[in-house]
């Protein structure tokens, strides 16, 4: 997980600059929230597909958490909240100040969320090879795979208009951890994208004015 712990480590304010700014950078963080909203279909919804597109954001939010994933998953109040859910066409929403250090990680789960089915268009084609390292089972791409799936990744990222202000070192920074994100979760991907294809009706990231 070395790009995921590069992120994660280090001092949190120094980390909070890494998207916010190059985002955000003409709203004042003090004076601002962020707000992720999902809006979804209500009814019929595949309680396994459902369950693992929430485990897919609760997974994303504790890799990068400040604590280890380990302490994140038996700490309750380390963990990922919904901060509302609005009736009608069901919409969830989670909230973190635009100048905490939980922000980068939301706007980590949107584009995670927002670029999955495209990214499945190339994991087919890559082979995940499982080794044991430390007495842990990791899941790498060799360099070759790696560089053919991480170069369509790179791609993504670049046609994004809203990653347009965004440095090309932060922007690569972006690209190294959502590589790691989707390989070390390449297995949930499938009910995920399913779910997102399927009862998504949009995904939006958007700074709010505190009231």
């Amino acid at each position: 997980m070395g790009n995921i712990e590069r992120f994660s480590s280090g001092n949190p304010r120094k980390r909070n600059m890494f998207l916010i700014e190059g985002i955000f950078n003409n709203f004042q963080s003090d004076e601002y929230y962020l707000q992720l909203l999902i809006s979804i279909n209500q009814e019929n919804l595949n309680v396994k597909e459902f369950s693992s597109f929430l485990d897919f954001i609760y997974k994303i939010d504790g890799y990068l958490s400040f604590s280890s994933f380990n302490k994140y998953a038996h700490n309750p109040n380390r963990q990922i909240k919904i901060t509302e859910i609005r009736l009608g066409s069901v919409e969830l929403i989670i909230e973190k100040a635009l100048d905490s250090i939980d922000a980068n990680r939301l706007i980590i789960i949107y584009f995670a969320l927002k670029n999955l089915t495209k990214i499945l268009l190339a994991l087919p084609d890559v082979a995940i090879k499982v080794v044991d390292y430390l007495n842990k089972r990791e899941e790498y791409l060799e360099r070759r795979e790696k560089r053919k799936f991480r170069k369509h990744l790179r791609e993504i990222i670049n046609d994004e208009v809203e990653l347009s202000n965004l440095d090309e070192k932060s922007k690569e920074k972006l690209v190294k951890v959502l590589d790691e994100i989707y390989v070390k979760n390449h297995r949930r991907l499938g009910p995920v994208s399913r779910f997102v294809r399927k009862e998504i009706k949009s995904i939006t990231l958007n700074p709010k004015r505190k009231k």
